[in-house]
């Protein structure tokens, strides 16, 4: 069973309204700085020999370290190769 077998469109549509409204909350309260797991964060390192380990601190990072949610985290940048 998922959410909109139970609730109806108009609770959908209002549930999904109060989300991105709590989102930009948070954003301006963060000035707009992005936040996700450290293994999306362009600090994260991965070594073949030493594991991971973040760029800014430059302290080791765990398997667990990864997964958690980063106050500092900065995106990667991708860059698109021809």
């Amino acid at each position: 069973m998922v959410a909109g077998d139970v609730l109806g469109n108009e609770d959908l549509a209002v549930i999904s309204s109060s989300l991105s409204f709590l989102l930009r909350t948070v954003q301006q309260a963060n000035n707009f700085k992005s936040f996700g797991q450290c293994d999306s964060c362009s600090h994260n390192i991965k070594s073949d020999i030493d594991g991971h380990f973040c760029g800014l601190t430059k302290e080791p990072l765990t398997k667990i370290d990864i997964e958690l949610i980063c106050r500092e985290h900065e995106p990667c940048r991708f860059v698109e190769t021809e």
